[in-house]
């Protein structure tokens, strides 16, 4: 005689096993370093940008990959700490490790976050919530700190890295 019962619990606990591992692998495949396993040359690090406009909603602006390579951003972390506190918004800034003397290609990402999805569904109906992305080419110099900055208006948006020390923009077409 077959017990369905546990049958059933079993099936249960092995799918909820395989659905664990296909989220933490879809987790897992986001890097946090541009800089291949293996590489001892010189470095540059660049960060991203976070702003907090209110306790439910901010600004990123962020390197989402770098020639093709998606990176672990601010929206992802601040996503994370986010979730589950309603309209509270916890944003978490990230930044990464990059190959120095080598000119690559950054794709750059401005936009407001919220903490609820209904909160960004109102603010993009009303206007309030702006995305703009686009890659630029930027060749880092070793030793360096870089940000990714922006402006997130209605009008014009745009989204740059910025020599974080001098304030100087090194990579904006």
């Amino acid at each position: 005689m077959i017990n369905y019962s546990k049958m059933s619990y079993c099936v249960k606990y092995i799918l909820s096993i395989l659905l664990l591992l296909v989220l933490f692998g879809c987790a897992a495949s986001l890097k946090s370093s541009g800089v291949p396993d293996g590489y001892s040359g010189e470095t540059a690090y660049i960060e991203d940008h976070i702003y907090q406009e209110s306790s439910s909603k901010g600004r990123i602006f962020a390197v989402s990959a770098v020639d093709g390579e998606n990176f672990e951003t601010s929206f992802e972390r601040t996503r994370r700490a986010s979730a589950g506190s309603g309209f509270g918004l916890s944003m978490v800034p990230a930044g990464r490790v990059v190959v120095a003397g080598k000119s690559q290609k950054f794709s750059l990402r401005a936009s407001h976050v919220t903490a609820a999805p209904i909160h960004a569904i109102f603010s993009s109906v009303t206007g309030s919530y702006l995305t703009v992305e686009k890659i630029v080419t930027f060749t880092p110099e070793a030793n360096k700190r870089y940000t990714v900055k922006g402006v997130l208006k209605k009008d014009a948006s745009d989204v740059w890295i910025e020599d974080t020390e001098s304030g100087v923009k090194v990579a904006l077409q």
